[in-house]
């Protein structure tokens, strides 16, 4: 399987300032001792008690960084068949997952949510890297 930082538009997005999501233990922890090029971090999710709901508000500093994401979550919720509430404003996206039947967070919210965390922090990661490489370049 293709990480989807080979899919990535590299020219389109812009960097986002604000630094990779805190840890806050709602999804698994990072591997603290990798080696990997990007460290992953656990999300800043929110999970209410009453009613049962897991959401997070992702915020983006252009168009293009917005789309990529909605693009690949819209994209990701049609193959699992499971959505979550969106609501978008500005360049902001604002999610909420819970499943509906039931009215609770189940094993489908929580892999939504880990794929929304992988998505945003890919972004965060290629813009990083497009700076780095400009930097270079610039030098």
């Amino acid at each position: 399987m293709k990480s989807l930082l080979e899919y990535a538009p590299h020219h389109l997005i812009e960097e986002n300032e604000k630094q990779p999501a805190i840890l806050t233990g709602i999804l698994p922890v990072s591997f603290s001792d990798s080696n990997a090029p990007i460290e992953a971090s656990k999300s800043v999710w929110v999970h209410n008690k009453d009613p049962q709901v897991l959401s997070r508000l992702f915020e983006f500093e252009s168009f293009e960084g917005l789309k990529y994401f909605l693009d690949g979550l819209l994209d990701y919720q049609e193959h699992i068949q499971h959505h979550a509430t969106l609501t978008i404003e500005n360049l902001s996206i604002y999610v909420e997952a819970f499943t509906h039947d039931i009215n609770r967070v189940t094993e489908l919210d929580l892999n939504l949510a880990k794929f929304c965390d992988e998505i945003y922090d890919d972004l965060i990661y290629v813009s990083r890297m497009r700076k780095e490489r400009e930097y270079v370049i610039n030098e």
